[in-house]
């Protein structure tokens, strides 16, 4: 039936019979969206449940784009406004150009900073003219209430989850101290809300902005902070200091504001940013398992560490938000995300990850040790059941792509990548140095092999000094 749907409305628009329907990757909300082509014309269909998101979605849209803002068009919606067809703004993502300039702030990169923080100020002020707030999704202003969620959503999805010990009433207070400092600038400008890298597009050198769903009106540093303390994008701090002045010196061209109260209040608006990141963490990471949420953990942990050492606000966060404070001591360095190194991360450990077919047994560890774990993948879905990908394998990309977008396989891998990840710290204090972990499935060619090579994608990302070797038993590829 969706698919039906999404082909309507997309051959209504294109004029042409759709030639291929793409699924996108699993992002951190429920919405799904489809590429679809046809004729040389390509869009993306965006397909929620939730009518009203959708509908601001959809508002926000429209008015930015009549200010000549960068974000996509807005080419049909369905009657119901369950799904809506928006321009296709490719799938290069400021992340995926930092990840592919191995996070090294170049000239290039910062440039495109540059861009976006001009784009940033564009959709800041000018797109606050006129815009009906009573329109947002969630809030129409960045006012108390929005704070308290954020700072509980910290609290219980991510403090509580952890089991880190604090003083209920103590933080309570901590929380309406940060509030009333906060406060204490202006709600006078739309703000955007989630703005981060996976949320900035380029597309022929021009940057376009997406996922501003969650905007309304709110102070003016919050965003920026958003994206200079974007937990993966690992920015150093002379850049973040580089690009706060050039901001604050292109914001001249579009309103007056105080910068000293600006400069004052930015280092907490970071925190807060941070704070609410790692509550988004704890619910979609820990809570429902999604790989790169968790991977997101120690860097926004590093955040934090950093604006209290490079703003020298240490000593005053301690006075004026005690149990805070003692939250964060906590996470630097007991908790299992801690910023510190231990001596366990300078051992080298050796990690052997297989695929295999069951119709073949369980194959062979001829280590010293032995044993070690296997993981049956027979439960999940098998793309091999499909004349598209029955002669493909777990290292095809429309196989790789099929699965990533599988909720099922992602909460599977992400559990084996937890437990591993435990197994390991454990192996390293008793001094061992090798782990052997296998994935069986009917074939062994599609789920067992993308199993273990997304296992060795998470592991090599995550952990140091780690040497790891990956063989499909049912392939001829060895890594």
């Amino acid at each position: 039936m969706i698919t039906e749907n999404i082909k309507h409305i997309f051959e209504n628009w294109a004029e042409a019979k759709t030639e291929n329907i793409l699924k996108l990757p699993l992002s951190g909300s429920p919405r799904s969206y489809f590429r679809l082509t046809a004729n040389n014309k390509t869009a993306i269909v965006c397909c929620n449940d939730d009518i009203k998101e959708n509908q601001t979605f959809i508002y926000f849209s429209k008015h930015f784009k009549e200010l000549n803002i960068n974000v996509p068009s807005i080419f049909d919606v369905s009657k119901d406004y369950s799904y809506y067809l928006q321009q296709d703004l490719g799938e290069k993502t400021l992340y995926d150009i930092l990840t592919e300039n191995n996070f090294v702030y170049n000239q290039k990169i910062i440039e495109i900073y540059q861009k976006t923080i001009n784009q940033l100020l564009k959709i800041q002020i000018i797109g606050n003219q006129n815009l009906d707030y009573s329109k947002a999704f969630a809030r129409p202003n960045f006012d108390r209430q929005a704070i308290i969620w954020d700072l509980n959503y910290f609290k219980y999805d991510f403090v509580k989850i952890l089991d880190i010990p604090f003083d209920e009433q103590r933080l309570e207070d901590d929380f309406d101290n940060f509030i009333q400092l906060i406060l204490t600038e202006k709600n006078c400008h739309f703000m955007f809300r989630d703005f981060q890298s996976r949320n900035i597009m380029i597309q022929n050198n021009e940057v376009f902005f997406i996922d501003y769903q969650g905007g309304r009106k709110g102070a003016i540093e919050y965003d920026l902070v958003s994206l200079l303390f974007d937990a993966k994008a690992v920015m150093p701090i002379n850049i973040k200091n580089n690009l706060t002045e050039y901001y604050l010196q292109e914001i001249d061209k579009y309103a007056e504001i105080d910068k000293l109260r600006f400069t004052k209040l930015f280092p907490y608006f970071a925190i807060l940013r941070v704070l609410q990141a790692l509550g988004a963490y704890g619910y979609r990471g820990l809570i429902q398992k999604k790989m790169h949420f968790i991977s997101s953990i120690r860097f926004a942990i590093k955040n934090i560490a950093e604006i209290l050492e490079n703003y020298n606000i240490t000593d005053e966060f301690k006075n004026q938000f005690p149990e805070l404070a003692k939250i964060f001591e906590h996470l630097f360095f007991n908790s299992e995300y801690k910023i510190t190194d231990t001596h366990e991360d300078t051992k080298n450990f050796n990690i052997n990850i297989k695929s295999f077919s069951y119709r073949n047994g369980y194959p062979a560890d001829n280590s010293k040790h032995g044993g070690g774990f296997v993981f049956d993948c027979r439960n999940l879905f098998n793309p091999g059941r499909d004349s598209r990908y029955k002669e493909l394998t777990g290292l095809d990309n429309a196989v790789h792509n099929l699965l990533e977008t599988d909720n099922d396989v992602q909460i599977f891998i992400t559990d084996i990548f937890l437990l591993i990840k435990k197994v390991i710290r454990k192996y390293k204090q008793k001094d061992y140095d090798y782990l052997a972990i296998s994935f069986g499935c009917t074939g062994g060619k599609h789920r067992s092999v993308y199993c273990a090579e997304k296992l060795n994608k998470l592991l090599t990302n995550e952990l140091k000094n780690i040497n790891i070797t990956v063989t499909h038993q049912n392939l001829t590829t060895k890594i």
